[in-house]
């Protein structure tokens, strides 16, 4: 989706940086210790109301399943994010799996906010995918994608990694690289 990104290597980083809710760890926002132990990266997406509303597949691979978490409708304004609001925690949400060749496991969550009336899939269960295939879209308003990679999984881009230690949100696009594969 057209959004704000930023990105981090660890959750720690993200804390640092960014994320200042008490409560946010991967386990909290993904509602499932063994998963999150796995994850290590996080890259967060902030969708604005004008924005493209629509999200797609960010790699190529399959769909293992889909699950979805009910909450509030928090904002996910930036401000609201660097407060003691934990909008990732907090907020519905769906949680998609994907497996991947290049990049292992992935998983992709889409938050709910302020004025979003849902998020509706489009892509389903044990669909084999390719990077930008169609994944869904959010209702009007403003939201987030999350995307959540093991360790050593993304080499993020440089730009990306350098404007989000400084806390600078940076405008990509639908089809914008955000990093390569590490795997090896």
């Amino acid at each position: 989706a057209d959004s704000r990104c930023v990105v981090y290597h660890s959750v720690a980083d993200s804390k640092e940086f960014w994320i200042k809710g008490e409560n946010f760890n991967f386990a909290a926002m993904l509602d499932d210790d063994r998963l999150a132990e796995k994850m290590h990266s996080i890259a967060i997406f902030r969708l604005a109301p004008q924005d493209y509303h629509r999200f797609h597949i960010p790699v190529d691979g399959t769909v293992i399943s889909h699950r979805k978490i009910d909450g509030a409708y928090y904002t996910v304004n930036p401000m609201a994010v660097r407060e003691n609001v934990d909008v990732f925690t907090d907020n519905v949400r769906t949680i998609s799996i994907l497996e991947s060749p290049q990049f292992g496991t992935v998983v992709y969550v889409c938050i709910g906010a302020m004025m979003v009336g849902s998020i509706v899939l489009t892509v389903k269960e044990g669909a084999n995918v390719r990077r930008m295939d169609d994944c869904g879209y959010f209702a009007f308003g403003g939201s987030t994608v999350v995307l959540l990679f093991e360790k050593g999984a993304i080499e993020y881009d440089h730009d990306l990694v350098e404007n989000s230690r400084k806390s600078i949100e940076t405008l990509v696009q639908v089809g914008s690289s955000i990093g390569t594969s590490a795997k090896k």
